[in-house]
């Protein structure tokens, strides 16, 4: 079965070496002394070159999804190996930065993870976290697939992924929700114009990462996948 993964492996290193090469010219043009918070330099960036940051990440996903989709036979075996490519291409993508530019310095070195609809950052260790568990459920599900009972994911086990991946999108996003709840009521921030947004943004240090809310989305998570290796067992014995 490992066979199946060298293929999506190989793409996906390669694809983490491209995105890191991006960011690595990206850093030396708005972040000549070092990414760190708050993101002044950002505000330095050309509004074309965010559109094209922004079609520029779409397309590595569906780069990313059409591997998973032509690498699977079926639904379920795509999801997985688009999982599994994710996860991979995140975790080379970190280690092709440590190598070029010597960053992050360590697992808990703060990182701006996405940026829609509002910031998610986090220390890295959390995304690198999922992706080995993603890459964890991939090799399950596909496992599973290619058995002589094939099972595929119930809906308990799909909301307990979707909940899950909710809870730990809230632990990267709810530091910067507080910060900005303390400049704007809750009625006001809903009419808070892009560059108000924006200047906030400028203003932000990460301070406190919410480690509970993280650990019980992985717990969640953990729940879901879980519960389908038990199934799977009982059908195979």
């Amino acid at each position: 079965m490992l066979k199946l993964f060298i293929g999506p492996t190989l793409f996906s290193i390669a694809m983490g070496f491209l995105e890191a090469a991006v960011v690595v010219y990206l850093r030396l043009l708005y972040y000549p002394n070092g990414f760190d918070f708050p993101m002044e330099p950002v505000i330095a960036m050309e509004a074309n070159v965010i559109v094209i940051e922004f079609f520029r990440e779409l397309a590595t996903i569906i780069m990313l999804l059409y591997v998973g989709i032509s690498s699977g036979k079926n639904n379920q075996e795509q999801f997985a190996f688009f999982l599994f490519c994710f996860a991979i291409w995140d975790i080379f993508y970190y280690v092709f930065l440590y190598l070029t530019l010597s960053w992050p310095s360590s697992l808990f070195t703060w990182d701006l993870l996405f940026l829609i609809p509002v910031p998610w950052i986090g220390p890295v260790i959390t995304p690198v976290i999922i992706s080995l568990i993603m890459i964890l459920l991939s090799f399950i599900l596909v496992k599973s697939s290619r058995s002589s009972n094939p099972l595929i994911l119930n809906r308990k086990e799909w909301t307990l992924l979707i909940s899950g991946s909710v809870v730990v999108i809230l632990s990267w996003t709810i530091d910067y929700l507080d910060f900005v709840y303390q400049k704007h009521d809750t009625f006001s921030i809903w009419n808070i114009s892009n560059e108000d947004m924006n200047v906030l943004s400028l203003q932000y240090i990460p301070i406190d990462f919410y480690w509970r809310t993280f650990i019980v989305g992985v717990f969640i998570i953990a729940a879901a996948i879980l519960s389908f290796w038990l199934r799977m067992r009982k059908t195979s014995s």
